[in-house]
């Protein structure tokens, strides 16, 4: 009687440490920014690219600072130097009051591709803007994020205010509370494809993306 006790015992503590697992296990975030010269969030990939702003970018590491073997490659962005808006930058355990240089699309249309994903695995997804010009009409991104599935939204902000994804930021609020999540297609692809509408002086910047996989249960 004893033995079987001790059995169940064994039992419940394996049964409990699989569920402790299952809510507990969670990738780190892998953070891409333009950096004009004043710097990136700590444990964030600098993704400024050459004269051109394009670029290819290997073993991405996360906010552990740990290599990832995720890449990204950026096409045609250029780096001048701005400023965020306090109030517009949300709580984050690695501070974004550093995502505060731009990169403008070229020709109004460009994307970000992040490739070396697992296909099966769902990922949040951030697009980060960052406003310019000094009235909500000087300001727009339009974004499309593909993977699996499609997601699209149009960013707006002006001042110096922060994005993210469909949402102005707000310092009162979490980063994590603003994403979206999808999986990566067949190949293992995120694409974050962005077009401005405004060929204007004030047309859209872009402060940066980020993505994160969710959490899973561990096989049995």
């Amino acid at each position: 009687m004893s033995r079987y006790r001790d059995i169940r015992r064994v039992g419940v503590f394996a049964a409990s440490m699989i569920a402790l697992c299952s809510t507990t296990s969670h990738a780190s975030i892998i953070g891409m920014a333009f950096d004009a010269g004043n710097g990136v969030p700590v444990n964030w990939n600098d993704i400024t690219g050459d004269a051109s702003g394009n670029g290819t970018f290997t073993n991405l590491i996360d906010e552990s600072g740990g290599t990832t073997g995720v890449n990204v490659t950026v096409q045609g962005y250029v780096a001048p130097i701005g400023s965020s808006l306090a109030s517009t930058v949300p709580s984050h355990s690695n501070g974004l009051s550093a995502l505060n240089s731009y990169a403008q699309p070229a020709w109004n249309e460009d994307s970000l591709i992040i490739s070396n994903l697992d296909s099966d695995t769902v990922y949040k997804v951030w697009a980060i803007g960052l406003g310019g010009g000094s009235a909500p009409t000087d300001y727009s991104n339009n974004w499309t994020i593909s993977g699996a599935t499609t997601t699209s939204f149009v960013q707006t902000a002006f001042g110096g205010q922060l994005s993210f994804n469909s949402e102005v930021g707000d310092s009162a609020r979490s980063f994590d509370s603003y994403a979206i999540e999808l999986k990566p297609d067949a190949g293992g692809q995120i694409t974050f494809d962005v077009t401005n509408p405004s060929p204007q002086r004030e047309r859209g910047k872009i402060a940066g993306i980020a993505i994160e996989a969710t959490g899973s249960a561990p096989p049995l």
